[in-house]
């Protein structure tokens, strides 16, 4: 059987992280946009009803991400929050300081988003604990398109450190892996 028939709910979980990722993306890049124009242009309006659309009809908002997102109006936690709340009865979330050794193996789905320049670490700590099997989801993995200069790449180190983990995650014979080249850029990585 394959690993998607086997892990369609797991694998709808994070489709749902990742969407939900990709319209955060967006809102942020619109909001940010509308913050260095004084002006409001026919084009911010269409954009501001897509983002509203988008929302309401993109995605199956679970109520406690839509009250997050309506509180905090930040994406903070909002994709591990979504993963949560997609976890069996016996499922956990652990962050990375809490891990504990001896767990090499036991876990399904490592998912990375946090400081930039230690990713590399943070990857291969992820190898050793996700089962044959499990998956690593990398967010972030294009940068606001930084990877793609090799100016930004040879000057600023969390673009390095990104662009780096990219070519390490495309050589690696250990994975079998896919960026998808949607909002910022997702790596899912499944151990071989």
């Amino acid at each position: 059987m394959s690993f998607l028939i086997e892990n369609k709910f797991f694998v709808g979980v994070v489709g749902i992280a990742v969407s939900s990722a990709a319209l955060g993306y967006a809102m942020s890049r619109y909001r940010l946009a509308q913050a260095h124009s004084s002006q409001t242009k026919p084009s911010d309006i269409v954009a501001d009803a897509a983002v509203k659309y988008l929302m309401k009809h993109a995605i199956r908002e679970p109520l406690p991400l839509m009250r997050l997102r309506e509180v905090r109006r930040v994406y903070t936690g909002y994709n591990t929050l979504s993963m949560a709340l997609g976890l069996p009865p016996n499922g956990k979330v652990v962050a990375y300081e809490l891990i504990s050794s001896g767990e090499s193996g036991s876990y399904d789905l490592v998912f990375i988003d946090a400081d930039k320049t230690p990713y590399e670490q943070y990857y291969e700590k992820s190898l050793q604990l996700i089962r044959k099997g499990g998956l690593i989801v990398v967010d972030n993995t294009l940068w606001g398109l930084k990877v793609c200069s090799p100016e930004f790449v040879a000057t600023d180190d969390e673009t390095r450190a990104i662009h780096n983990l990219n070519l390490k995650i495309h050589k690696d014979t250990r994975v079998e892996m896919c960026m998808l080249p949607m909002a910022d850029g997702v790596h899912i990585v499944m151990k071989l």
